[in-house]
C-alpha cells in the first residue's frame, strides 16, 4: 500500500452544527452527528470561516462509491434543510 494523503482532522463550527440540528428539528427531520473520514472542501472551508456539512443517507451506508444511491426524497429533505439553514442565517445578519 501506499499512502496518497494525509490531512488532519477538522472540528466543524459548534454553532453552525447547533443550527442546523434545529433546523431539522424545526422541520421533524431525523439527524445524528456524525464524523467524516472523507475529505471533504469543509476541510478546507473550516480554516477560512464557520462551516457545517449536511449528509444524507445513502442506501446501505454506501458512500464514495460508484454504486452509492440515495432517493430523490432523501435529496429533497436534504436540500430543505439547506434552504430553512440558509433562510435562518440570513435573518440573524440583517
Amino acid at each position: 500500500m501506499e499512502e496518497i494523503s494525509s490531512e488532519t482532522p477538522v472540528q466543524m463550527d459548534n454553532v453552525l452544527v447547533e443550527d442546523l440540528e434545529s433546523v431539522c428539528e424545526a422541520q421533524g427531520i431525523a439527524w445524528m452527528k456524525m464524523p467524516s473520514g472523507a475529505g471533504h472542501d469543509a476541510m478546507n472551508m473550516a480554516s477560512l470561516c464557520p462551516t457545517g456539512m449536511i449528509f444524507v443517507p445513502s442506501k446501505d451506508g454506501l458512500s464514495h462509491n460508484p454504486a452509492e444511491y440515495t432517493s430523490m426524497e432523501q435529496l429533497m429533505e436534504g436540500a430543505q434543510v439547506l434552504r430553512a439553514f440558509l433562510l435562518k442565517q440570513a435573518q440573524i445578519l440583517e
